[in-house]
């Protein structure tokens, strides 16, 4: 697979197994994705941001998204702008 591949699988994983992170407003998305690292960068954000599911919500994913697509290993999500710009928005964190 490529990056491509990876991402387009990432949202399928996202939106198949966690449809409540639309359903109560949030959106998810790839930030960033390196294969050769087998890391990948997640955001929640909208409604995501401040509730009080968003731990287990992130760490159901860095749990069962390697199993499903295994060119990842590693997960980063972000939750909320505020993080997002502490990381500095834009940049590659690997």
């Amino acid at each position: 697979m490529n990056d491509q591949d990876v991402i387009e699988a990432i949202d399928r994983f996202l939106a198949f197994n966690f449809p409540q992170i639309a359903m109560h407003g949030g959106e998810s998305y790839v930030e960033a994705v390196d294969l050769d690292a087998g890391h990948a960068v997640l955001a929640l954000d909208g409604a995501c941001d401040g509730c009080g599911l968003s731990p287990m919500t992130t760490a159901a994913i860095q749990q069962r998204l390697p199993a499903e697509i295994p060119e990842i290993a590693t997960i980063e999500v972000r939750v909320g702008t505020d993080q997002t710009a502490q990381a500095g928005a834009g940049d590659v964190p690997f």
